[in-house]
């Protein structure tokens, strides 16, 4: 678990911007971090959470919460920061991020280090992924077929950072009303 989070962790070496944005998500380092992250995000979707899990997971879902899910949560906060600054950050390494948050709302423990970002997560990360853009209006006026088919995609729902946005802010909402 150190080892995904310190490639988490580890910054994108500069050059990698003279890469085209659209190739970026391509590149190894990018690739090692999405799958780390998605690594990290599936044990705690499944394995993070004692009170979801049978019993034969039950200490290793206390351990992970207890041992990692904090520190993890931690460099991913970094991560949205670095969003939140326009450093470039993958699509799919932010909607990850986004639903890792989206689980640690369950937990207290996840929810006290989480709590004092969450205005500015959700003025400056959440709130312009969910806007409508310039993009948006341009493409709605050249093919409004394509921009339904774009905003409206059953396929890439999931893996869009936008979606991911909007789970996070309803959970927040429903979930954590302080």
């Amino acid at each position: 678990m150190e080892i995904f989070r310190d490639v988490m962790d580890r910054a994108v070496p500069s050059e990698t911007l003279e890469v085209d944005e659209d190739d970026r998500p391509e590149l190894a380092w990018w690739k090692c971090k999405k799958w780390a992250l998605r690594i990290i995000t599936r044990l705690f979707e499944r394995y993070g959470s004692p009170g979801h899990v049978s019993k034969e997971y039950f200490d290793f879902a206390n351990f992970f919460l207890k041992t990692y899910a904090v520190g993890i949560l931690q460099v991913l906060l970094k991560v949205m920061d670095q969003h939140r600054q326009k450093q470039y950050v993958t699509p799919r390494i932010l909607q990850q991020c986004i639903s890792y948050l989206n689980q640690g709302l369950s937990h207290s423990l996840t929810w006290k280090q989480m709590k004092p970002h969450m205005p500015a997560i959700c003025q400056e990360v959440i709130f312009p992924l969910m806007c409508y853009k310039d993009e948006d209006e341009k493409l709605w006026q050249e093919d409004p077929y394509e921009y339904i088919r774009m905003k409206f995609n059953l396929y890439d729902d999931h893996t869009s950072p936008a979606s991911a946005a909007q789970g996070l802010l309803h959970k927040a909402a429903r979930k954590r009303k302080e």
